[in-house]
């Protein structure tokens, strides 16, 4: 029980400490002072919560041992990832590189004139920006190479502890549900191989999530590219489906948003589902809605939620929402195309659990929100689809390892076969995740050039392809009129 509370004030600290670092840093003494302290004192409170640590498992000597180990696999999954540029980077690290040096190299918050139609015009740096927060204080300290080993432990210990809420979860601490996250994918390889007409090599590093022109990515995936919002939203996720009362959602989702907007959307169906849950098992209704309204929902998550959402609204991507059916040239083959990729990725899985989990809400919210998530875009990249179905992958990740402790159990062997062959197919996703790594390091190595990826200047990266995922117009923001330092 004392190991369970250290780790309580220890994911308290992870996941409030990058929220006040930004308001601290991004905004005006006189608005931000108060409302960091108000926020600190709800985190207290949420820490100092024991309804969660009593759900804990008893940790033996066996299972001390196991969370140990469990801790070194991590960190050598994480090192394959690419964080810290230790290893090979994947593309996407270009622009994760870059966000981070001008966090670094710039005073906060980050304004910066460029020509832009004809004329200087200041750009506010408009980014979810929680996961580098701490990392780019220990930069501006100690230097961007210790604030880029800093991404490295701050990574490791956000994996680490979600690994514990899915053993706590589970009410079993086994390195089980582990091995299956990093391997835990859809089919891709199937679906390549049915669309290509030609066998997927388990030795390649090619990326096959891509193969039905969107994607659920694989958590390999998701930590080997997009770590700053992957991490945060397995955390979030699960820290929601295990509230037992409503004081603390919003508080939850308040400190999140800073972290990911996408899968901060994609939570809130099972936002929905435990405020319902919670009102059903109380015997004081009013009690449970009252909840709802506590000081720390209000407080600790209005004002968090408040102000990132301020400083987001800045963004100048977040205002193209489309329905992408309705920009398909060709309906009846794009509504074949998502048919067979939610089979492929989700399907296969639902079908595989449905014996044991077909009275489990989670089961049917889940399913239900990963079949919208091709039907919708935020931004200009498709990233709606990868990234807000991220909760819903979360869930269906906890429903799978549930049922197989529960097949085995009762001696279901077709089952336990059927979950895992089609883990077995689904992890070939991540073996060709880390095969990349592997490769592209030991072949850049032996051709004498940096291993990692480069890094945009700042130009490029405010004014490039993709720039306008990262800034918004200072003169017409409210968050830079009203709230900025």
């Amino acid at each position: 029980m004392k190991t369970a509370k250290v780790i309580q004030k220890i994911l308290t600290v992870y996941m409030v400490l990058p929220i006040l670092i930004f308001i601290l840093g991004w905004i005006k003494p006189f608005i931000s002072v108060p409302a960091t302290i108000l926020i600190s004192i709800m985190a207290y409170r949420f820490s100092k919560d024991e309804s969660f640590v009593e759900k804990a498992p008893i940790i033996t000597k066996r299972d001390t041992e196991t969370l140990v180990l469990a801790g070194i696999i991590i960190a050598l999954w994480v090192y394959l990832s690419g964080i810290g540029k230790l290893v090979y980077q994947n593309w996407d690290h270009i622009f994760r590189n870059s966000i981070f040096e001008m966090l670094v190299n710039n005073d906060w918050p980050v304004i910066k004139t460029f020509q832009l139609n004809g004329s200087d015009t200041p750009l506010l740096f408009v980014y979810y920006l929680g996961f580098w927060m701490p990392a780019a204080i220990v930069g501006k300290l100690f230097g961007i190479t210790a604030g880029y080993f800093f991404q490295v432990f701050w990574a490791w210990l956000g994996v680490w502890l979600f690994y514990w809420l899915v053993c706590c979860f589970l009410k079993r601490i086994s390195l089980l549900p582990l091995v299956i996250l990093i391997f835990f994918s859809g089919l891709d390889a199937l679906g390549t191989a049915i669309l290509s007409g030609t066998e997927v090599s388990l030795f390649s590093g090619t990326h096959i999530g891509w193969w039905a022109g969107m994607q659920f990515s694989s958590f390999t995936t998701q930590l080997f590219w997009v770590f700053n919002q992957a991490i945060p939203g397995w955390i979030l996720t699960i820290l929601v489906l295990t509230q037992d009362k409503n004081r603390y959602i919003v508080f939850l989702l308040g400190i999140s948003l800073i972290f990911c907007p996408l899968p901060f959307i994609g939570v809130l169906p099972f936002v929905g589902f435990v405020f319902l849950r919670n009102l059903c098992k109380s015997s004081k209704i009013k009690t449970a809605i009252a909840d709802l309204f506590s000081i720390e929902n209000v407080l600790g998550g209005g004002i968090s939620g408040i102000l990132t959402y301020i400083y987001f609204k800045a963004n100048a991507s977040g205002q193209h929402i489309v329905f992408v059916p309705a920009n398909s040239s060709q309906g009846n083959g794009y509504f074949f195309n998502v048919f067979l990729f939610l089979l492929l990725e989700v399907g296969v899985y639902v079908i595989a659990i449905y014996k044991y989990q077909r009275r489990n809400p989670l089961l049917y919210i889940a399913f239900i929100y990963l079949c919208t998530c091709p039907l919708f875009d935020i931004g200009y990249g498709g990233d709606y689809c990868m990234r807000a179905c991220i909760p819903a992958q979360v869930v269906v990740y906890l429903l799978v390892v549930m049922t197989i402790y529960e097949s085995k159990y009762a001696k279901d062997k077709a089952t336990v076969i059927a979950l895992t062959v089609l883990l077995i197919v689904g992890a070939i996703t991540s073996v060709h995740e880390i095969n990349r790594t592997v490769q592209n390091t030991i072949e850049r190595f032996r051709s004498n050039i940096p291993v990692y990826g480069d890094t945009l200047t700042e130009e490029e990266l405010m004014l490039g392809e993709k720039g306008t995922n990262f800034r918004g117009d200072a003169l017409e923001s409210i968050f830079c009129k009203y709230l900025a330092r």
